[in-house]
């Protein structure tokens, strides 16, 4: 009478436990499908490489420098020839246009004693740079004309013209300057010119 029951009991218990066996077989085969080494890691999981400052190119070295024309005042001495002009020396206006990093056209008008001279020279750049990029001065020698003339711009006479000198930028808006000039006259004439030019 009560075999049937019995032997539906065991049937149940039976199926219960290898349903349970097989779930621990299960879970413990996720288990150790989870637990990968380190060196079996897929790519696209690995951490990447961190990258340090010195590796990472400089922004300031990338960038290309900004050229830099200025217009300024200063004052030139007169070291020797006919004593007018370059050589007398007085107040200067100068200027100057960056053609490229290499190349810039220079100008100036010395006013002393009764005749001007004006020069115009186009001149070869020599930066010396920081290790950042930054110029810290600019050595440059070049050449040109130098137009003489009285007060009153008459009696104009031209003359050839040597130049040598540095800029010094100060700040992102000032440069200083200094340069020798020389006038190609029957007798060479000198004069030292320092200034301060407005960077624009």
């Amino acid at each position: 009478m009560y075999a049937h029951p019995i032997k539906f009991v065991v049937v149940i218990l039976g199926l219960t436990l290898i349903l349970s066996f097989s779930n621990r077989g299960v879970q413990a085969q996720s288990l150790s499908s989870t637990d990968v080494p380190s060196e079996a890691t897929p790519d696209s999981i690995r951490p990447s490489p961190t990258v340090k400052p010195s590796d990472a190119p400089s922004a300031e070295k990338d960038k290309p420098r900004r050229l830099r024309n200025y217009v300024g005042i200063g004052g030139t001495i007169g070291l020797s020839g006919s004593g007018e002009g370059l050589s007398h020396g007085g107040i200067t206006i100068m200027n100057k246009r960056d053609l490229s990093d290499s190349l810039s056209v220079r100008g100036s008008t010395i006013f002393g004693g009764d005749r001007n001279d004006s020069t115009l020279a186009l001149t070869a750049n020599f930066p010396v740079k920081t290790s950042s990029g930054r110029v810290k001065l600019t050595p440059f020698i070049g050449g040109g004309i130098l137009l003489r003339s009285k007060s009153d711009f008459e009696d104009i006479n031209v003359r050839g013209l040597l130049t040598g000198g540095v800029d010094v930028p100060l700040s992102r808006r000032f440069t200083a300057t200094t340069s020798v000039n020389v006038g190609l006259f029957e007798k060479a004439e000198v004069g030292v010119k320092l200034g301060i030019g407005y960077n624009f």
